[in-house]
């Protein structure tokens, strides 16, 4: 078992809602709550844009202290933008997920953590998924959000909050208002229990950070991971350089 704590100030935990660092307003509210269409990205004539580019920021610094940026634009049209964007040393890709019950990544099983938000100011060099992106050349905007959870949320079964006047529902029993914390409580020597149905159930601590408060959403009838946790970004194109953000890029190829 491992107990880590910490606060992310930028990513605040609240009773049934999941906060987006702001940058510059772009999209529109359809685009905070579904990933763009890959295939709509690639359809008809391809911008110039598209490419990798690579460079620096100097407005934050990774765990290793690295200060690197790749931003990969796989497809870009008028309308639509996707690829990724990766801070810090490049992280070994992530296993599909494939059980419901694993906790995703495997290495979280029974993690304890303050807020997924604390989970995420740990990550380095594992991609954000570009979304809600737009272009009016000579600038870009988009959102660059975690994709990692889409399909093991998808693979939840939801459960309906006890305790409250309006229903609300999350991937494990949970009761009460609040976020993680105070309708998961952490025993040592047990695990994190939560109470539902007139029982105290031991639920993994790792699968209940992720189903309250994190990335996933649920339904009556199944759970989702929206492009909600992530920041927003705006860049200015000069040729093969970009610069914007905290961020100065060159185009690599």
């Amino acid at each position: 078992m491992r107990f880590l704590c910490g606060t992310a100030a930028s990513l605040l935990i609240g009773c049934s809602s999941t906060p987006v660092e702001v940058g510059s307003n772009i999209g529109d509210s359809e685009d905070m709550w579904w990933w763009t269409d890959e295939k709509a990205c690639a359809a008809g004539p391809q911008l110039s844009i598209v490419g990798t580019w690579t460079g620096h920021t100097d407005v934050q610094r990774s765990p290793s202290g690295s200060d690197a940026v790749r931003l990969v634009i796989s497809h870009a049209n008028g309308k639509r933008v996707c690829g990724t964007l990766t801070f810090g040393r490049e992280a070994a890709a992530w296993p599909s997920p494939s059980d419901s019950d694993v906790v995703y990544p495997p290495e979280l099983s029974d993690t304890v953590q303050s807020s997924f938000g604390t989970y995420l100011a740990g990550l380095e060099g594992v991609p954000r998924t570009i979304t809600a992106g737009r272009v009016v050349l000579p600038r870009l905007w988009f959102r660059a959000s975690y994709a990692q959870w889409k399909d093991w949320c998808a693979l939840q079964t939801p459960y309906r909050c006890e305790g409250l006047a309006m229903d609300e529902y999350y991937c494990v029993p949970a009761s009460g208002p609040g976020g993680l914390s105070p309708r998961v409580r952490y025993t040592p020597g047990v695990g994190c229990v939560t109470d539902y149905g007139g029982e105290s159930l031991v639920v993994d601590c790792g699968k209940a950070m992720l189903c309250l408060g994190g990335p996933c959403t649920c339904t009556a009838t199944r759970c989702v991971a929206p492009p909600l946790w992530g920041s927003e970004y705006e860049l200015e194109l000069d040729g093969d350089t970009a610069k914007g953000a905290g961020m100065y890029l060159t185009r690599s190829k």
